[in-house]
Formats: structure tokens, C-alpha cells, sequence
């Protein structure tokens, strides 16, 4: 008996011993199972929210369609806006019922059509006129589309009578704007002791931190360029030094491109320490300790209003929430910076760089990066705008 007893425990030990937990589990082969069930046990904590079949199904009824809305040349004229509303649905917004063929094919699965006043474009091109003002009145502090509400949503510094009559009259008036008041939004840059971050040195040479957004590749008739990319207010000139330890002692690589207007507030760091590698994994730091989260796969994906959406970062770690707009514009220390999303999560200074993803149910690795944090209030950069005009890809 003690003989069979042996023997099983022989056995075992040999499984174990060749079974590959980075194959089974996406791990790096450093990482022990112990990690991954503190990563179920800590993503238990977080509380991310569990998506119902009912959402999937609705996401995948948008990414099926979205394209068409555009093109079709019915639709276009009369689409509205789009949005997951509280029951998990995919609502489409129109101006007019629907009566062409090829039009009513194209909206087959949609199970809620949402009657409105003012199509997308008549709502954009409102959105447009403001933004070409925005430099000239400084009170008007972002300007986004609130589709679930077929509004123009306008942000004052301050609601005063002055403001209001002077918008109207030199601006828009507009039955189609919607105005509200909004504290001024500062970029998130801050000096921290803890957390999993990047650190360098800032204008005013004191050290300072940000978070790892996603990891990217430049490639050109010069070679590849490995690296990352981070916020543009971390990564705020080339050739900035960027460092894994607080004593910036170890650099691991420096800032390659970096912009801060337009569409984007982000830096593609360029990896130059041989000691290190990167991986599609998502990590965060809590009390215990580095916890390896989901790995992201290489196709980005553009947000829907009401869609859950994730962000990593080095403050407050893990955190998620509901797309509110999916592009807006917005001014970040005064600086106006164009189709920027936001979404209701958690995020604090040092968070700025870290990366926002999604779930995607058709794929294999199901989740897809959509972009990286760059402000309070849950204002994250689209990931599309940054590799279209750093000219990137993800690998």
C-alpha cells in the first residue's frame, strides 16, 4: 500500500513539474500558480463587473453594424447616435422611421430604435462650430455629443449670465446645446512612493512617475523601434529618460515621439535596456504585491457609448466603468485636445499613461486595448489616433 502511495506521489510530481502554467494560463513562465490565484482572488475584490449575455450579444450586434451606419446611404442621413442603455440593450438612435430594403437589413438585430430629433452630423457639426471657439472664450471647458440624449453637452467654468449671452450671441444659439457647469480639468502628474510605475524626470527636474500604457512598434526603412507608449505630459520631450526604480537608477528606455494637442496626449517610448522585455499582459500593484492580470491581444478597438471599459494604472491599480462619450473635446491644462473619450472610472495622479481595454467576445485573447488614461473624470486618449499618427503597431 505505502508502495502505491509512492508511486502515485511520483507521478504527480513529474506532472507538475512539465506542465507549462504560461501556456494554460498566458503567465510568464517566471510568474507561479500561486500568482494567478491571487490574481482570481484580488480581481474578486476589485469587483469588475460580470457582463451578461445579453451585453455580448448587444456589443457584438454594434461592432457588426457600426461601419454601415456611415455608409449606407439611407442611414447616414437619418442616424443619431448609439448607446447600451441600463438593461445591457443596444440602442440605435434615427431621425425618421426606416422604410428602404437594404437600410432595414442593415438594422435587423437591433432590437430598440430610438426615435430623436438632430441626426449625428447636424449634432457634430454644432460640436465643430464650438470647437473652432473654444481658444477664443476660455470659460467653454470641454465639447462632446451626448448621444443617449441626442445633446451637444457644452462644459462652463462658470455659469454665469455673462458666459450664457455672450455664448449665444458670438458662439451658437442652438436648442441642441446643452450647458453645464465643469471644474477645470488638470493633467494627473504627481510624485509617487508606491505602485507599479515608470518614473522620470519632470520640467522642473523633480522626479516624478506615470503609468505603462500599451506595448507598440514602429517599424520604417531604418529598422524597428520596440517600445511603449505612456501619456504625453509623462513623456513630455524626445529623448527623456525613462526609468522602472524610483531612484531611477535602471533606465529602461527614452521618449522616441511625443505630442500633447490635437487628438492626442501620449509619448511611444522606445525600449533600450537589454535586461528588459515586454509583454501584452496587464499588471497592477496593490498591497500585497505585482498581480499579473488578463493578457490584451493586438487589435485595437474603438469605444461605444455604455460599453465597460478598464483601466490599469499605477495608483489606483484596477479599476473599470461605463463609456460615457466616445468622442468629445475637452481642455487639459488648457491645452484642447480633440475626440478624446470618457468613461466613469476610478483613476488618480500616476494613473496617466496606463492602459484602458475592453472586453471583445469574438477573439481568442478577448480583450482589446482602446487607449490609454490621460486626465481626472475618466478622460482616456483613443488608441486608433495614436498609432495612426505616430505611424505604430501593436505586436
Amino acid at each position: 500500500m505505502i508502495k502505491r502511495i509512492i508511486i502515485v506521489c511520483m507521478i504527480l510530481a513529474v506532472v507538475c513539474c512539465n506542465f507549462d502554467y504560461s501556456d494554460a494560463y498566458g503567465i510568464e513562465k517566471d510568474d507561479s500558480l500561486t500568482i494567478f490565484k491571487n490574481l482570481i482572488e484580488e480581481e474578486k475584490k476589485e469587483e469588475i463587473p460580470c457582463v451578461s449575455k445579453r451585453y455580448k450579444k448587444s456589443i457584438e450586434s454594434w461592432n457588426k453594424i457600426s461601419d454601415k451606419l456611415y455608409k449606407d446611404n439611407v442611414l447616414k442621413k437619418i442616424y443619431a447616435g448609439a448607446y447600451i442603455d441600463d438593461n445591457d440593450e443596444l440602442v440605435v438612435m434615427l431621425t425618421k422611421k426606416v422604410d428602404d430594403v437594404l437600410a432595414v437589413n442593415v438594422l435587423e438585430d437591433v432590437k430598440k430604435i430610438k426615435y430623436v430629433e438632430y441626426t449625428y452630423k447636424e449634432l457634430d457639426d454644432v460640436k465643430k462650430i464650438i470647437i473652432n471657439k473654444m481658444d477664443k472664450y476660455n470659460y467653454i471647458n470641454s465639447v462632446g455629443i451626448d448621444e443617449k440624449n441626442n445633446v451637444v453637452e457644452v462644459g462652463f467654468i462658470s455659469l454665469s449670465n455673462k458666459y450664457f449671452d455672450e455664448f449665444k450671441k458670438n458662439v451658437i444659439d442652438s436648442d441642441c446645446v446643452k450647458i453645464s457647469k465643469e471644474s477645470k480639468i488638470t493633467g494627473e502628474k504627481k510624485k509617487l512612493r508606491s505602485g507599479e510605475m515608470i518614473h522620470y524626470r519632470d520640467k522642473d527636474s523633480q522626479p516624478a512617475c506615470g503609468s505603462i500604457g500599451f506595448r507598440a512598434r514602429s517599424r520604417s526603412v531604418f529598422g524597428t523601434i520596440n517600445g511603449f507608449v505612456t501619456a504625453g505630459h509623462v513623456g513630455y520631450k524626445v529623448g527623456l529618460k525613462i526609468y522602472a526604480d524610483e531612484r531611477q537608477e535602471k533606465q529602461i528606455g527614452k521618449v522616441h515621439i511625443t505630442q500633447q494637442s490635437g487628438k492626442i496626449d501620449a509619448a511611444f517610448v522606445e525600449l533600450t535596456n537589454s535586461n528588459y522585455d515586454l509583454a501584452r499582459q496587464v499588471k497592477y500593484k496593490n498591497e500585497k504585491g505585482d498581480t499579473v492580470g488578463v493578457k490584451l491581444n493586438c487589435v485595437p478597438n474603438n469605444p461605444i457609448e455604455g460599453q465597460i471599459v478598464y483601466k490599469s494604472g499605477a495608483k489606483t491599480y484596477l479599476t473599470s466603468g461605463k463609456v460615457k462619450k466616445k468622442s468629445t473635446t475637452i481642455k487639459i491644462d488648457d491645452i484642447k485636445y480633440n475626440d478624446v473619450a470618457v468613461a466613469k472610472y476610478k483613476s488618480a495622479p500616476g494613473d496617466s499613461g496606463g492602459v484602458i481595454y475592453e472586453p471583445f467576445f469574438a477573439m481568442k485573447e478577448p480583450y482589446c486595448p482602446v487607449g490609454i488614461h490621460a486626465a481626472s473624470g475618466g478622460v482616456f486618449i483613443k488608441i486608433q489616433n495614436i498609432l495612426d499618427k505616430f505611424k505604430l503597431e501593436l505586436y
